[in-house]
């Protein structure tokens, strides 16, 4: 497997640890001279060198034009109802995903989260994620697919850990994490890409900063060598749109440390469901527009 990855050269938990200590210098607050101060850091604590990133487009938004034409590229996100009859694996289904994947040559991300993994389930349902990775692997034998959000698991455990309530609670969440990653990690042993979850669950980029680093650390302890594209959603889990600071300081951020990002949306918003049209004049886009100009991605 091709070592793509910026964060492998010079030793991957090394580099990981030396960003750690950098964490203070990080500290954001929005809309503040700091912004920029964090970002010169972060592109000054490492041995910067230009590395093919890429963007990845999973946007779901009505009236989206093509990106391509931006360096933006395409990728299969294959949705669990594409792949499941209430918690079944659906064979038919299956072979009609891979049949429109076929089509093409992009990779392939596979989005499967109704199977609990917690306690001793995860060893019932985690087979099955290796039964469906395996079938697509079996007809698609060429292309790289990986799992969403599994490699590491996905980041609320850590979120809990640093909220308001567990300061009362005083839960591990950390520790719980860790051990959930333990028991899963040879579900998605031999996964071709891992696609981490790095959504913004509040407005606070310290925090996202933390989760995020604590995600690419634990993906480097299990398999330090796969590529990594860690899907991104400019809304704060809910209708608001990340600021331009906030969205430049996580793909920033994320250009150091992962091989390229999947630019995520819904069709619609999580809180009232209404329906999301793309707009060019939002600031995330001119600002991704900015980043992909800045680095040459995509040329």
């Amino acid at each position: 497997m091709k070592k793509a990855t910026f964060i492998r050269k010079g030793g991957g938990i090394l580099f990981l640890l030396i960003i750690t200590l950098f964490g203070s210098a990080f500290i954001y607050k929005k809309g503040s001279k700091r912004n920029s101060d964090d970002l010169h850091d972060i592109r000054s604590s490492i041995n910067y060198q230009k590395k093919n990133f890429v963007i990845y487009d999973g946007i779901r938004q009505a009236n989206k034009p093509n990106l391509g034409k931006y360096g933006i590229k395409s990728i299969n996100i294959i949705y669990e109802d594409s792949l499941l009859d209430k918690g079944v694996i659906n064979y038919k289904k299956l072979d009609h995903e891979i049949w429109k994947a076929s089509k093409n040559t992009d990779p392939i991300c596979l989005d499967i989260e109704s199977w609990d993994l917690r306690d001793s389930k995860y060893k019932t349902n985690g087979n099955k994620y290796i039964t469906v990775y395996k079938y697509f692997k079996k007809k698609l034998p060429g292309r790289k697919i990986g799992y969403y959000g599994m490699l590491p698991y996905r980041d609320l455990y850590l979120y809990n850990q640093r909220s308001g309530a567990n300061h009362l609670k005083r839960i591990n969440y950390v520790e719980q994490w860790n051990a959930m990653n333990n028991n899963i990690a040879y579900i998605t042993r031999g996964n071709d890409l891992a696609f981490p979850s790095f959504y913004a669950r509040n407005k606070s980029m310290e925090l996202w900063k933390w989760v995020t680093m604590k995600q690419i650390e634990r993906l480097k302890k299990t398999d330090p060598d796969v590529p990594v594209y860690g899907f991104i959603w400019p809304q704060y889990w809910s209708k608001e749109f990340l600021s331009s600071d906030d969205w430049r300081f996580q793909l920033e951020t994320l250009y150091q440390l992962c091989d390229g990002v999947v630019i995520w949306g819904p069709s619609k918003n999580i809180d009232d469901r209404k329906p999301i049209s793309w707009d060019n004049n939002r600031e995330w886009w001119k600002e991704t527009l900015s980043f992909i100009k800045r680095y040459g991605i995509g040329n």
